[in-house]
């Protein structure tokens, strides 16, 4: 159940992209949005500025100047969305808990761990433990533990997941206000998939 450590460089790309990412690729991609972002700006300033001045001194060049430097604005703008495009985004849950399985090259950029619950599992038969942080939990529901099935008839249906696999199969779950996850399974699990193993 502990999370195993993500490589650098994962070989694999997510279904939303189609753009390996790697931190070289990354970076020379961001400053491009930043170089386009800043020459956008300038050129659409500077054909303002030149269509302004084109008005007060009635010059046809200067402009159609201003409305060429307008034009490379727009040019750069068009430019910058498709290099945001490939960028993307990082994998991600919103505010409502809805998934996002992220776009473009940061999709398949490895996520970080750092935020991730890490889990401690407990003998089957252990009544209480002290987490890490030093408050004491009891695995009975009253003190917060919840048992999670591995697969729930009412949400996924008996035919998809018959109840013949893994009968009575999950584990008591606590997470302490510390971030740390315990769990651990019932006896009976236990005993079974000692079974199984001879």
């Amino acid at each position: 159940m502990n999370h195993p450590a993500i490589k650098q460089q994962s070989p694999a790309l997510q279904p939303g992209s189609a753009t390996p990412w790697s931190a070289q690729s990354e970076y020379r991609l961001r400053r491009r949005i930043t170089n386009l972002w800043l020459g956008m700006w300038a050129f659409f300033i500077a054909g303002l500025g030149m269509l302004v001045m084109a008005n007060f001194a009635k010059s046809f060049e200067l402009g159609f100047a201003g409305a060429l430097s307008i034009g490379g604005g727009v040019v750069q703008l068009l430019a910058l969305q498709r290099r945001r495009e490939m960028l993307g985004e990082e994998m991600r849950r919103g505010p409502r808990g809805e998934f996002f399985e992220g776009s473009g090259m940061l999709a398949n950029k490895p996520r970080n761990t750092q935020r991730l619950t890490t889990w401690i599992q407990h003998p089957a038969n252990s009544i209480a433990f002290n987490c890490g942080c030093g408050i004491r939990h009891f695995w009975a529901e009253w003190d917060g533990a919840m048992w999670i099935p591995n697969y729930d008839p009412e949400q996924f249906g008996e035919a998809e997941y018959p109840s013949t696999v893994d009968p009575g199969g999950g584990r008591w779950v606590i997470l302490c206000p510390c971030g740390m996850g315990h769990f651990k399974l019932k006896l009976l699990i236990v005993d079974r998939t000692a079974k199984d193993a001879q």
